[in-house]
This record gives structure tokens, C-alpha cells and sequence, in this order.
């Protein structure tokens, strides 16, 4: 798959739905290439992607940021992530996601040992950032197929 086909399946592989409530969600496009999606998920699922919002949404935003940084350059490496990769900056957003699963509370716990931070806020920005990582880090890996598979 050449680079123009790449950033347009990556622009377009997620959707955006809306529940019953109102909220929006996003879930796979699968319709747009079933066979193609059943590789990426086993590669998603292989490490380790969770069914939550916030793993859909996030990933979004990396197949997103990946695209648009493809747009001024050959090629989206794992130096790259970082560059894109942002936590939240208000506090409710914050306390949103680390309530959302309790298994967040092991990056909080892997901050506090890694930043040594007494600040909380910047404790819970850290953690989400190295979750929304792990992800890019799973869009890395999904672009890094399509590169070399999907030739």
C-alpha cells in the first residue's frame, strides 16, 4: 500500500456513532475492508487493546496524527509518538479517565514511581500520557503492517 492509500485508510478507519444518550463513541470502519480488518484486529487484540471508549477514541487520534504527520514526511516512527501523544489538561477530564477503569489507577501508580511527582494533577497527566502511548504505540504497529503486508 503506497503512502497516499495508507493515510487515506488511516483517515478513514474509524467512525464515529452515536448512542442512544447522545455521546458519540468510535468503532472500527470495518465495512470498508473486512479482510483487512480482521488482520488489524488480531493486531490490535495481540497487544493487548481493550473494548473501551477510551482506547477507540485514542486510537482514532493516533491513526489520525500518524496521516496528517505523513503529509511532510516518508515515513511515522515510534520517536514520533511523544510528539502527538498529550494527556488532558483540565482536571475533570482527568478524574473521567482514571474512574473509568480501575486498572488506570496502575499507571498513576507507575507514575508516581517513575516521576516521583507530588503533584497530582501532573501525576495523572503522566499516566495517561504513557496509556495513550501503549496505543500509539499499537497504531504504530498497524501502519507498520500496512507498510510492509499490504504492499
Amino acid at each position: 500500500m503506497n503512502k497516499e492509500k495508507i493515510q487515506e485508510f488511516l483517515k478513514t478507519a474509524m467512525v464515529t456513532k452515536e448512542r442512544k444518550d447522545g455521546t458519540n463513541y468510535e468503532v472500527f470502519n470495518e465495512e470498508s475492508n473486512p479482510e483487512l480488518w480482521k488482520d488489524i484486529k488480531e493486531i490490535l487484540f495481540s497487544k493487548d487493546f481493550q473494548i473501551r471508549d477510551f482506547y477507540y477514541s485514542t486510537l482514532s487520534e493516533a491513526f489520525y496524527n500518524i496521516a496528517y504527520h505523513l503529509d511532510s514526511a516518508d515515513d511515522f516512527t515510534s520517536e514520533e509518538i511523544y510528539e502527538y501523544c498529550e494527556a488532558d489538561i483540565y482536571t475533570h477530564d482527568l478524574l473521567k479517565w482514571v474512574s473509568e477503569d480501575l486498572n488506570n489507577v496502575w499507571y498513576v501508580d507507575e507514575a508516581l514511581k517513575q516521576t516521583g511527582s507530588t503533584d497530582f494533577i501532573q501525576t495523572l497527566q503522566y499516566a495517561q500520557q504513557e496509556q495513550k502511548a501503549e496505543i500509539y504505540y499499537m497504531a504504530l504497529a498497524v501502519y507498520e503492517y500496512l507498510k510492509e503486508e499490504v504492499a
